[in-house]
């Protein structure tokens, strides 16, 4: 036997020979151990992949992956006894070894042929090398070839006496691949391919599929592998060894119980029907039922497709108007803000407290017609249409109304004590449970019927006023009953050759807006507390409406809208000034600080034909009737007298008749109340939060908690230690905040110590200001630039005197803070420049060079992933702290061009590499210890950083 060196180019030699003979092969170092990440499933025939190898001192043996990946059965004589009876029956061993020698077959590809001993079959020291196996062959050490390398198509196919039994292990649903299952399985699969570009997408689920259902892992390789290789178009090598890696991942996910492992639901999302075909190849019973990480999977991948046709209508600045248009379009006549405000409350049905709607009118008012039209932007899933229910229909109801919205058409009769009880409950708190008792076979056992939410209400009614504790509960929305809403009616009636809009954008819009996370944090909404005055109680439940109004616009504006270092998306002014115009006039109504131009008009009307000398006179006082009102307003009758009720229901009229069965004797009631903001102009808000200065809102749904010292939560300059002189510097608020300046988009990151603050992910020492996290991309960025180029000024501060107020100029001090913010912005642009990034230390951009390369991979992904989240992600694997600066330049070093570019942040088209770490664990691994989302220790300036500033 010939002593092969295998630390020679002899190796190379050998493995690029059965490379040609078309062999995937790897190297294997001296413990005869794979020495290439993946192990035998990197296996290849590519000649330069090898001669790397080589290069790199991988090779000291080479491997030959047995099973699929070769197709494979290689019998494993240990001993001379074992290798005389297998000669006697199967002729001579293709390999000689030391002990005894190796017999090539082909894989039968009829199922799993397990690797494992054989004795028991060949009555001696004997092993087989199939699926999941490999061996070592020559020019390895203690490896001979009999008579060269076979040739594949020449090698006998392995009898079946010599397959190893299957093990107990792998009982389950089906037991094993039979050879009828196998080939009807394949058959399937083949012509059932998902098609190029979806292929890594839908192999994920494919395999989970597999998995779930009870077919062992290498049957799930096989079978995959063979209906891939019948494909018109050659498997690569890159193929195979993704393939095997998603096969290995995902069974490992499955052996630790993660339950993210997606199966045949979202299978179906990619190619229709195969989940069932395949079950009924493989003889399963039935599937295993679908879990949230399908569910999840199957929103993402409707979210991308609906992008496509929404990106253009997610991106425009006011959706709600250009909805309003849409509709009138359609031949709704006019009603904007009703459209636009309703609208915007069923997209409330997105966050964790629906803004619940009544629209009011008299009947043919049109309120059955507007509701239609507003519903068909939405999918049927997004609500649930009754005509009218019974008076425990709700208790009853099996449906999921999770973030949907319950539509009845007509609420006038919901007036009985158990309707209005399971409203109002339905309005508090979202969901509705409801003990009761029941007749069973062992008596009578109580039951919980429970509706679970959150759930908004949407009704409309002919009533002018619904049950009293439920109208605080919701917006009312009046429909126009004006004569010429009545025109404009008749004009949209008579137009006959209307081309309607579709609504196939708008309701891709809400697939897409149902995919993200809608989390939303309102930065002004403490300055908008202290404005709102407090006038009645009623106005507690307005407020929130509002804010979540607010939220629901920022929801629907995301598109154009920045996220905060939590992913939280960031209210702009914009969105409270479009809520504004919808909702002022409803609030001041609502809490009796202002009345409709319709009751206003009422009135009036009143007011007139009473002055009038021959008007009827009831114990001194002048009254009229309802039917002269409705002339003197050139409206009908039944108009009229809601308008008139709703006066009366106010105070402002008074009917003075003696009997409910008599005409009515309107007379003037209360004086008008005069117009009263409720909700402050915007103006008035962006002065008051420029007023504050700085200041802190918690995260508390948008609503400020009580600060330190009592009130809102609001804080002028001199309380926030990360401010100029600042006589409390020495306490630091260790609360969990977010900070914000001027209400605007710059969301900070808290202070890491008592004398340093975090600086976008870098520390500067010294520094007694806290610095902006993630400023604005959209507005400003010219300005921004601007700045970092120009010399930068420190700020002259007039020391405050706590004894002289007086002495205190503060303007001055404004000017200060605003100076302060500049060059704390300056400071985070330039140490979040992707040019920090050169200037660690070798080992340390050695080691993020690595952990990108073994990890990223570009994705064709709709949103772009924030440079500031893959540090996080970075930071979770390596186990240090990463900066952002860090992250960026290691992306473009590794030659990714980002999507989009900021002052501080950017976008990559990057995701988890197949079969990498990351993929395993896309949120990172579980670690005790503190977290890194945050410098646990302080961080120093690298002295080129600093050298360079000072210039």
């Amino acid at each position: 036997m010939t002593n092969t060196n295998t630390q020679g180019a002899e190796v190379l030699r050998g493995a690029l020979a059965l490379a040609a003979k078309g062999y995937k092969v790897f190297p294997c170092g001296l413990n005869k151990k794979p020495s290439v990440d993946g192990g035998f499933y990197a296996a290849t025939t590519d000649p330069d992949q090898l001669r790397k190898w080589h290069a790199e001192g991988r090779f000291k043996g080479v491997g030959l992956a047995t099973g699929a990946i070769n197709d494979l059965c290689i019998v494993d004589a240990d001993d001379d006894e074992a290798l005389e009876t297998l000669r006697a029956k199967y002729g001579r061993e293709d390999v000689k070894s030391r002990r005894g020698g190796h017999f090539w077959h082909r894989h039968p590809k009829n199922g799993k042929v397990e690797s494992g001993s054989i004795a028991e079959i060949v009555g001696s020291k004997c092993d087989i090398k199939a699926d999941g196996g490999y061996v070592m062959v020559p020019p390895s050490a203690g490896k001979e070839w009999v008579a060269g390398i076979p040739d594949f198509d020449s090698l006998p196919v392995l009898p079946k006496e010599l397959r190893k039994p299957k093990s107990e292990k792998h009982t389950g649903s089906p037991e094993f691949l039979s050879e009828e299952h196998f080939a009807a399985a394949a058959d399937v699969l083949e012509e059932n391919y998902p098609e190029p570009g979806v292929r890594h997408e839908a192999g994920l689920p494919l395999v989970g599929f597999l998995g779930r259902n009870g077919v062992d892992e290498d049957d799930a390789l096989n079978l995959i592998m063979e209906a891939r290789g019948r494909l018109p178009k050659p498997i690569t090598a890159e193929t195979e060894r993704s393939i095997a890696g998603v096969v290995r991942s995902t069974y490992e996910k499955l052996r630790n119980g993660d339950k993210d492992v997606t199966g045949g639901p979202t299978l179906e999302t990619f190619v229709p029907g195969l989940a069932g075909k395949l079950a009924e190849a493989l003889g399963l019973d039935e599937q295993a039922p679908e879990t949230e990480e399908d569910r999840r999977r199957a929103r993402e991948k409707a979210a991308n497709e609906a992008w496509e046709k929404c990106a253009d209508l997610a991106s425009r600045p006011n959706i709600t108007a250009d909805f309003a248009t849409t509709l009138h379009t359609n031949g709704v006549a006019g009603e904007s803000k009703q459209i636009r405000l309703l609208y915007l409350a069923l997209v409330s049905r997105l966050l964790d407290k629906q803004v619940n709607v009544a629209v009011k009118g008299p009947s043919s008012g049109g309120k059955s017609y507007l509701i239609e039209s507003v519903l068909k932007a939405f999918a049927e899933s997004a609500y649930y249409d009754l005509s009218t229910m019974s008076e425990k229909a709700l208790i009853y109801l099996d449906e999921d109304m999770r973030h949907r919205f319950l539509v009845i058409a007509e609420a006038s009769g919901m007036q009985g004590d158990m309707q209005s009880y399971l409203i109002r409950t339905l309005l508090s708190e979202g969901r509705i449970r409801y003990q009761t008792a029941e007749a069973t076979a062992n008596g009578v056992k109580p039951r919980l019927l429970e509706m679970e939410g959150p759930t908004g209400l949407l009704v409309s009614t002919t009533a002018t006023r619904l049950h009293p504790e439920n109208e605080t509960r919701l917006f009312s929305l009046l429909v126009t009953d004006t004569p010429d809403q009545t025109k404009a009616v008749f004009k949209a009636l008579a137009e006959q050759k209307r081309k309607p809009a579709s609504m196939e954008q708008w309701r891709a819009l809400q697939t897409w807006l149902e995919a993200q996370r809608n989390e939303v944090v309102v930065p002004f909404a403490p300055a908008l507390a202290e404005l709102v005055p407090p006038i009645a109680v009623r106005l507690r439940r307005d407020f929130k409406a509002a804010l979540q109004l607010v939220k629901t616009h920022a929801v629907l504006h995301q598109a154009e809208r920045n996220r905060d270092e939590d992913g939280w998306i960031i209210a702009e002014y914009d969105d409270y000034r479009i809520v504004r115009e919808l909702v002022e006039e409803l609030i001041a109504e609502g809490v009796g600080a202002g009345v409709s131009d319709t009751v206003r008009e009422t009135v009036h009307a009143v007011k007139a034909l009473t002055a009038d000398e021959d008007a009827d006179d009831v114990d001194g006082e002048k009254v009229t009737t309802a039917k002269k009102v409705a002339s003197h307003l050139k409206i009908d009758k039944s108009a009229a007298s809601r308008r008139v009720k709703s006066a009366i229901d106010g105070g402002y009229l008074k009917d003075l008749r003696e009997h409910k069965n008599r005409p009515q004797k309107l007379a003037i009631g209360d004086p008008l109340p005069e117009k009263q903001t409720m909700l402050p102009e915007l103006e008035t808000l962006e002065a008051k939060v420029e007023d504050l200065g700085c200041w802190v809102a918690r995260q508390n749904a948008g609503i400020p908690p009580e600060g330190p010292n009592g009130g809102s939560g609001l804080q002028n300059g001199k309380c926030n230690p990360s401010q100029p002189n600042n006589p409390n510097e020495g306490h630091v608020d260790n609360s969990p905040t977010k900070h914000y300046q001027n209400g605007r988009k710059t969301p900070q990151k808290k202070p890491i110590g008592a004398a340093e603050s975090a600086v976008f992910g870098e520390t500067r020492v010294g520094s007694d200001r806290s610095a902006t996290e993630q400023p604005s991309i959209k507005k400003g960025l010219k300005r921004r630039r601007r700045r970092a180029t120009q010399p930068t000024v420190q700020p002259s501060v007039q020391p405050s005197n706590p004894e002289s107020e007086s002495d205190v100029d503060p303007l001055a001090e404004r000017k200060a803070r605003r100076e302060g913010r500049i060059l704390d912005a300056l400071d985070a642009m330039y140490f979040n420049h992707e040019d920090r990034y050169h200037e660690l230390p070798e080992g340390e951009r050695k080691i993020i060079r690595a952990w990108v390369s073994d990890n990223a991979a570009p994705r064709n992904v709709t949103r772009p992933r924030d440079s500031y989240e893959l540090k996080h992600v970075a930071e979770q694997f390596l186990g240090f702290y990463v900066s952002n600066a860090s992250i960026k330049g290691a992306l473009l070093e590794a030659g990714y061009e980002p999507a989009w570019s900021g002052p501080i942040n950017m976008g990559f088209r990057v995701g988890p590499l197949p079969g990498s770490d990351w993929e395993d664990k896309p949120y990172g691994p579980r670690t005790l210890g503190p977290s890194l989302l945050y410098t646990p220790a302080y961080i120093p300036e690298y002295p080129a950083s600093r050298a360079r500033r000072q210039k």
